[in-house]
């Protein structure tokens, strides 16, 4: 049984040295072979980001990536695979309130109904319940790509930013609302 433990816990380290060198973005390999670059960059970004759940398109492809170090780099290597020997990779936005991500697919192969969840579409169809119902334009369906890893980021970027000002214009509306609520009683 010890053996077995030592074998995974090896496993493991083995994993994260090798993940350590996937998001170096410096490192000599990258010297050596700067293709690597993009795929060290966006990996060191997947690292590095906080909900790394949303950032791709079937997260559940790739088990526990946010947990296990293996599973991680097993992201890492497709990444790497994806960027510079076959380009089956897209970097996708499908409407401004979802987070862009990576599908591991050529651009040209994907349609929308393949990368949103069955959640996603119940959502945006209340969403447009509501506005309806309020008079307000319904939320259009797009398909976003962006050309690099690095429009990718900025837009990951962008989009933090837009759901920052949401959540403040929210908390602002109900601030208003509870005041004029309280004054109400009173």
């Amino acid at each position: 049984m010890k053996d077995f433990f030592d074998e995974l816990n090896l496993e493991h380290r083995n994993s994260i040295n090798n993940i350590r060198e996937l998001i170096d973005v410096e490192s000599d390999k990258i010297k050596q072979y700067p293709e690597y670059k993009d795929a060290a960059v966006l990996c060191k970004f997947i690292f590095d980001y906080e909900n790394k759940y949303e950032l791709l398109a079937h997260p559940e492809n790739y088990g526990y990536f946010y947990k296990s170090s293996l599973d991680f780099e097993r992201l890492c290597n497709e990444i790497y695979h994806s960027l510079v020997d076959d380009g089956d990779i897209a970097f996708i936005q499908l409407t401004d309130h979802l987070c862009p991500r990576i599908a591991f697919k050529s651009r040209w192969e994907i349609a929308f109904d393949d990368l949103i969840t069955e959640g996603q579409k119940q959502a945006l169809k209340s969403i447009n319940e509501f506005k309806l119902k309020k008079g307000l334009p319904l939320e259009e369906y797009t398909l976003t790509f962006y050309n690099n890893v690095y429009e990718y980021i900025e837009a990951v970027h962008k989009y933090n930013v837009e759901v920052e000002e949401r959540h403040k214009r929210a908390k602002v509306i109900l601030n208003n609302l509870y005041q004029s609520k309280s004054k109400e009683e009173k």
